[in-house]
């Protein structure tokens, strides 16, 4: 796209003649009064303005002074006679006009000062972006950062609490303190469950660890992708009927190249969430479907959902927790399961539905894995 420059002069056949000057490199917009070009300014952006000192209504100078205000990164640049410099050179060190051009101009040298200056604006506008890109990447490293300050106090919290029960039942044991086999088992029980908690934790740092470090290594075969789900719903079955949650699944026969292991993991993790998210009598819909070039995945549930703004930031280590489904974790299981997809090429993400929410994975059909 061509840079945009705005000449305004009331002498029109000066405009025609600059206008055939500049149309070749430049798009050219024209006026042949201040008030038209404000108008214009309005309107429209441009990287430089050519404008005439001498004009009825408003001076060059007073044109330039509004028209800063208006588009204030804009370049600006005067054509004058000599009768004017005093002028002009206070309007340059007001900082209103970037340069001037004195009447009858020299062709090569107004050709050269409008490339200069437009080179001026597209640099003053790199720079500004740039600006604007450092400044929205410190909020987000310290957005991380803090966010990373509130996991580490949430991993001290969920390992105590696990470790807190393990230690005061085995002591109950060790003390002697269960008075009946009954009573002696449902401690068992208690410090077994502190421990799985553990080690589920344990699993998550080392599982999101490792995706961070590039460790994970994937063991790519053809897998049935719906004998995995499948898999991975009988494995939480219990929770499932603790809950009385009903499974709609569509799970045809599609095969898929990946990690048999890796992919019922985020099955898990997904289902699992999916499984607080219903509730209590709630539901969850699975569906599996091949396209010419992926398989897809859907994992819907019928919970309340989470704000429309917080799906961006939903797949976001350490950011997740406080929108995630389950009430207990460390905010790290859809970032493991982003980051497993990712290694998969392929792609995941959620959408809010009236009642609930959507997870939807897509595969390739083909080997193109970043093994």
């Amino acid at each position: 796209m061509k840079p945009r420059i705005l000449i305004i002069d009331d002498e029109k056949n000066i405009v025609d003649a600059l206008k055939r000057l500049f149309r070749r490199d430049y798009d050219v917009d024209t006026a042949l009064s201040a008030d038209d070009g404000l108008a214009l300014l309005e309107k429209n952006s441009y990287h430089l303005v050519i404008c005439d000192q001498r004009m009825p209504g408003l001076t060059g100078v007073q044109f330039f002074a509004r028209a800063k205000e208006i588009q204030p990164e804009t370049i600006r640049v005067l054509l004058t006679g000599y009768a004017d410099i005093q002028s002009v050179i206070d309007a340059i060190n007001r900082g209103e006009i970037y340069r001037y051009i004195s009447k009858p101009w020299d062709v090569d040298e107004i050709k050269a000062l409008v490339a200069q200056g437009v080179e001026t604006y597209n640099l003053r506008d790199s720079v500004k972006k740039g600006h604007l890109e450092l400044e929205a990447a410190f909020a987000k490293l310290k957005e991380l950062d803090e966010a990373k300050t509130r996991f580490f106090g949430l991993v001290s919290h969920e390992l105590r609490t696990p470790l807190t029960t393990i230690l005061v039942y085995a002591e109950s044991l060790i003390q002697g303190l269960a008075q009946t086999t009954a009573e002696a088992k449902r401690f068992y029980g208690l410090i077994h469950d502190a421990a799985s908690r553990l080690s589920d934790i344990v699993s998550d740092i080392i599982d999101y660890t490792n995706l961070e470090a590039l460790n994970l290594k994937l063991n790519i075969q053809r897998i049935d992708i719906s004998a995995i789900m499948t898999r991975a719903i009988l494995k939480l079955k219990e929770k499932i009927n603790d809950k009385k949650v009903k499974i709609d699944a569509t799970l045809p026969t599609i095969s898929v190249l990946a990690d048999e292991l890796q992919l019922e993991k985020v099955f898990l993790k997904i289902l699992d969430n999916a499984i607080e998210a219903a509730g209590d009598g709630g539901k969850i819909e699975i569906d599996v479907t091949e396209e010419e070039t992926s398989v897809n995945i859907s994992i819907k549930d019928s919970g309340q959902g989470i704000p429309k703004e917080m799906l961006e930031t939903l797949f976001t280590p350490f950011l997740s927790k406080d929108i995630m489904h389950h009430h207990r974790g460390l905010g790290l299981s859809l970032a493991i399961c982003k980051g497993i997809v990712d290694l998969h090429s392929g792609r995941i993400w959620a959408e809010k539905l009236k009642k609930g929410l959507d997870i939807h994975i897509s595969l390739p059909a083909g080997p193109t894995l970043s093994l």
